[in-house]
């Protein structure tokens, strides 16, 4: 009787999971208020890097468009490539601005992951805030509740960080103009400095999954979406570069994970975890939408895609997205020139 009423349970589940996924809107969610209460220069710019055969890969080109179609985000994105012919189209198309990189700081995929752990080395000096967005990362909704949410746990990451007598714990000197930010909760300002900013903010990977910890294979953070403030952080970034060069870990997640172990990122900040989805998540999609960011995993590699994920999963999610993202030519390289890239 037990096993068939778990039998009876599981379908049920299956079947509510197939409703979901093939029945329900998920543009016509509840939303977040989308009234911004954040500071206007929390995000000086968004930035992406493209190296390689991936400068080809229109998923790039459909992660800026929903930046700016979807997110409604106005300031500069700038994509850091050796390819930069590959974006004249999305240039001009969506504002968009190409930083083009020496190819032989490109031409592993060590040294593309380390340009992570260095964004600030080259795009404009007047850029002091980013948030940095992996290719496959696609915004499917305004990012106002998300910059929301990031400027209160901004201040209260701030509220609990003792002012050192102006040395910062990275050693690095505040140059940077301070950043006012509201507390909303009592209505007041406080200053954002390299002084009190975290080392960096991302979204946990394990803890952004439904089965968490269960989930094998997965490192503590998700380095595909991370807001990174200039001066903050350096003695962090520059332990994740050496993690990443030492060629000791598979991923720069693993790699991260390292530098925090070594006690070299001793104030990180967790990005609230309603703002991202794993297309491959099944269950958590069943129980939750309306996130600010989904993470197609995998989706420039469709050659080891599972059918199901490829052919029914991808597309249903992209579909559901509004406004409408232009997915015409999703399956097709653009034609422009790319370098090859080695593994190490």
């Amino acid at each position: 009787m037990i096993a068939s009423n778990t039998i009876i349970l599981f379908g049920w589940i299956v079947l509510l999971l197939l409703i979901y996924m093939f029945v329900v809107d998920l543009s016509n969610l509840q939303s977040s208020v989308n009234s911004p209460s954040h500071s206007p220069d929390l995000v000086h710019a968004v930035v992406m890097i493209a190296g390689g055969y991936m400068a080809a890969n229109p998923l790039v080109d459909l992660s800026i468009q929903s930046l700016r179609r979807v997110g409604g985000w106005e300031g500069p994105i700038y994509i850091l490539t050796d390819s930069a012919t590959c974006f004249d189209v999305t240039n001009h198309d969506y504002g968009s601005k190409t930083i083009e990189i020496p190819h032989e700081k490109m031409d592993t995929v060590f040294k593309i992951k380390t340009l992570k752990t260095k964004l600030f080395d080259y795009i404009p000096d007047n850029i002091n805030n980013i948030l940095y967005m992996d290719v496959d990362i696609v915004v499917s909704r305004r990012l106002t509740s998300f910059l929301n949410d990031l400027n209160e746990q901004l201040v209260q990451h701030a509220l609990s960080r003792k002012q050192n007598d102006g040395v910062l714990s990275t050693g690095t000197p505040d140059h940077l103009e301070k950043m006012d930010i509201r507390n909303t909760i009592s209505n007041k300002q406080i200053s954002i400095t390299a002084k009190n900013s975290p080392d960096f903010a991302m979204f946990l990977d394990a803890g952004g999954h439904f089965a968490g910890s269960w989930v094998s294979g997965v490192e503590k953070w998700h380095t595909g979406v991370m807001w990174a403030r200039r001066g903050a952080g350096d003695t962090c970034m520059n332990s994740w570069k050496y993690m990443i060069e030492s060629g000791k870990y598979d991923s720069d997640q693993a790699a991260l994970d390292a530098a925090e172990e070594s006690n070299n990122c001793p104030h990180t900040m967790v990005l609230s975890f309603r703002h991202l989805l794993f297309a491959k998540d099944y269950l958590m999609m069943l129980f939750r939408g309306g996130q600010t960011f989904t993470h197609f995993t995998a989706a420039g590699r469709g050659s080891e895609l599972d059918p199901f994920y490829k052919n029914i999963v991808i597309p249903r999610l992209r579909g559901s997205i509004r406004p409408k993202l232009k997915i015409e030519d999703i399956d097709k390289d653009k034609k422009c020139k790319t370098y090859k890239i080695l593994k190490s």
